[in-house]
């Protein structure tokens, strides 16, 4: 079933950016997109997993460079957003490779689908909501919101860590 996921992600995650490129009159840049996601799939099809970081890396940074072009917004935010679901199921995917039958992998693998759904449900939410207020903060409020943030996605990667380090 992740495996089965995985190559409608990486194509939805280089071909929306691609997409608002090629809108936007940038052909190379969506061809640079197109590759790094053609790339990442072929990768993956000869169970070469390193290039997921390549091609997820290529997308982000092609993604934020659109950010500061004012490209369209909403296909860049889908794109990474794919760009991270597809990033995760490639790692989670060869992981199930190495497992063993009585880990019981169907189990684990709907359990990660849905921890996986739900975070993706929270995150496309609140991107929603970024792109639809407009709110304009000056930069000590921004400062204090980024401190907060990383704050707690490092406390969430703790409590993740040292709920994997019981089992």
């Amino acid at each position: 079933m992740t495996a089965f996921l995985v190559y409608p992600s990486i194509v939805l995650c280089a071909g929306l950016p691609a997409w608002a490129y090629l809108a936007s009159g940038r052909p190379l840049q969506a061809f640079l997109l197109v590759l790094a996601g053609v790339g990442w799939a072929v990768g993956l099809y000869f169970r070469r997993n390193w290039t997921a970081f390549p091609g997820w890396l290529a997308v982000y940074g092609l993604t934020a460079a659109g950010f500061f072009l004012d490209l369209r917004a909403a296909l860049l935010l889908t794109g990474a957003f794919f760009a991270l679901l597809a990033w995760d199921l490639t790692d989670f995917s060869s992981r199930l490779r190495l497992a063993a039958p009585e880990d019981r992998i169907a189990g684990l693998e709907r359990r990660h689908l849905f921890r996986l759904i739900l975070l993706a449900a929270a995150g496309s939410s609140l991107s929603l909501l970024a792109l639809t207020l407009k709110a304009q903060f000056s930069f000590e409020p921004l400062a204090v919101l980024i401190v907060f943030g990383v704050w707690g996605i490092a406390r969430m990667v703790r409590g993740l860590l040292q709920g994997r380090d019981e089992k």
